[in-house]
């Protein structure tokens, strides 16, 4: 994770946000599709990378956190970092290309993850390697 907390801390900052979720989120997706050879398309994102963040993160009060929770931490860190990008005008930078809508956090955890495994944005990786999209 240390990686992926790195990657989100560049563009958040020092934010009182917890990133963890979207952290175990972006470590799942690199394992499914780097380390397992799952394509993007072929990964159930609620079960697969959101269901892994909920395991992952201590638990709360009540036992174990939901699945639901997770995935409203997710999306809302998700949307945060995407807000920053454009507000710092990073977009760029982090996706290899400028973009004038926004993603759903299922394509930003799918970018970080490419730029976390790879160390550069999306588009410049698989414009030199197309067949990491099948």
């Amino acid at each position: 994770m240390k990686n992926s907390e790195a990657v989100i801390r560049s563009i958040l900052g020092a934010a009182d946000v917890d990133i963890r979720p979207l952290a175990y989120a972006v470590d799942a997706a690199v394992e499914l599709m780097f380390r397992q050879g799952i394509p993007e398309d072929d990964i159930a994102v609620i079960k697969e990378l959101y269901a892994k963040a909920a395991e992952r993160l201590p638990k709360g009060k009540k036992g174990k956190r939901s699945v639901k929770t997770v995935t409203k931490q997710i999306q809302r860190v998700a949307n945060t970092c995407w807000d920053t990008l454009v507000r710092e005008g990073m977009v760029e930078h982090h996706l290899g290309r400028p973009r004038k809508t926004t993603p759903a956090p299922r394509e930003m955890i799918f970018y970080l993850a490419f730029f976390v495994h790879f160390d550069q944005p999306f588009y410049r990786v698989v414009q030199n390697v197309p067949a990491l999209l099948f």
